[in-house]
């Protein structure tokens, strides 16, 4: 790309113009180019902008038991993210408006953990069993195979 400028005067810095660009001051001409970032670089910088778009919108609708850790597994399984984005509204739908939290269940003994979506109802346990069953053949049981033991739900007392 040439971009050609007469008779300008230089008081300030330029803007950041693309690579390769032509000036003409004072019927001279100039060029220079400006390096360009790698492409790799805008690329992962966009990614990790989304992913942590991603996790504070994740923190608005759910509540981060214990949030580091959670955070923590959350990256090492992007996959997750989206499904939670994706399951907040079917798990409303079908549960009504109880608060949704995010918990990291772990198994020292067989060196396993996973996320769980607990819903903290006031329902007695035979609704509550109800809820369980229709968010698993309502909306579970279609991710299932994406989640690969790493996400469930439960339903626990408030």
């Amino acid at each position: 790309m040439s971009i050609t400028v007469q008779r300008m005067e230089v008081t300030h810095h330029f803007p950041i113009f693309p690579a390769g660009f032509s000036i003409v001051l004072e019927s001279q001409i100039t060029s220079f180019s400006i390096p360009e970032y790698k492409t790799e670089y805008n690329e992962e910088r966009s990614i990790c902008w989304a992913l942590q778009k991603k996790l504070e919108y994740l923190e608005k609708i759910y509540i981060f038991e214990n949030r580091k850790e959670v955070q923590e597994y959350l990256l090492n399984n992007e996959e997750l993210i989206e499904i939670l984005l994706d399951s907040f509204e079917h798990i409303k739908k079908i549960s009504g408006d109880y608060p949704l939290y995010l918990e990291l269940h772990h198994d020292p003994e067989e060196e396993f953990d996973e996320l769980f979506i607990v819903i903290k109802t006031n329902l007695s346990p035979e609704k509550a069993l109800k809820l369980e069953e229709a968010l698993f053949n309502e909306w579970f049981i279609r991710i299932m195979d994406r989640v690969k033991n790493k996400l469930n739900f439960t339903e626990e007392p408030l």
